[in-house]
């Protein structure tokens, strides 16, 4: 099992955590919702897996390119 980061592709802030740590994703789920002038641009998850860790909080400001969470990635179904 490998651990990825997942991070904001763009400046704004979160506007709604859509996981919590422990949960179990697939690949192109929404993770969070980030506000940028009142659009709302979603963060997904990368590959399946299982959360580990969300480093930012909801109303929190992100930069480019910011890490928001990590996942724990099973090889056997990664990115099917």
């Amino acid at each position: 099992m490998s651990i990825e980061e997942i991070k904001s592709e763009t400046a704004g802030s979160v506007w709604k955590l859509l996981v919590a740590v422990d949960d179990v994703v697939k690949s192109g789920d929404v993770i969070m919702l980030v506000e940028l002038m009142k659009m709302e641009i979603p963060i997904v998850s990368p590959t399946n897996g299982r959360i580990v860790e969300i480093v930012v909080a909801e109303t929190m400001s992100l930069s480019s390119n910011q890490l928001v969470a990590t996942i724990a990635v099973d090889e056997g179904s990664a990115q099917q």
